[in-house]
């Protein structure tokens, strides 16, 4: 067939038509990084909610928590380094409204269940999202809206 003739490739090569081996041997890496960064982001999004359920900082952002009070906690519940979760922030791979709110909702849900299982337990002035902090009654008046 005249499609797998060598000097046939060579010229569409020489016309840019076909990749180059350094092309396809660097489209090959972004795959592999883009497969690793979907599955960092898959193991992030399973984990997070027990390793919010399993931390008592419900007062600060969640970012704080996992960069400066409990990292060792994060990478162990979570299976992916500080590091990687710095560098998938960076990336902006994060929606911070859509993570903030579906943090609180988390939040919510956990606390009414916090409540049942103590009453005694105090509620802190402050709730934290994703990346914001939010005042108890800017917290409780969004559950109103709900």
């Amino acid at each position: 067939m005249i499609s797998t003739e060598k000097s046939l490739k060579k010229t569409k090569r020489k016309h840019g038509k076909l990749p180059t081996e350094r092309e396809r041997k660097q489209d090959r890496e972004n795959q592999k990084f883009k497969q690793k960064l979907r599955q960092k982001l898959l193991k992030f999004l399973t984990r997070i909610p027990i390793f919010m359920y399993l931390t008592d900082n419900r007062e600060i952002s969640l970012k704080k928590v996992i960069l400066n009070v409990e990292p060792k906690l994060f990478e162990e519940v979570c299976g992916i380094t500080v590091d990687d979760f710095e560098t998938l922030c960076n990336a902006g791979i994060f929606n911070n409204r859509e993570m903030n709110s579906s943090i609180f909702a988390f939040k919510r849900f956990e606390e009414t269940s916090l409540q049942y299982a103590s009453a005694d337990k105090t509620l802190h002035q402050t709730v934290g999202g994703f990346d914001t902090i939010v005042s108890r009654d800017e917290f409780e008046a969004e559950t109103d809206n709900d």
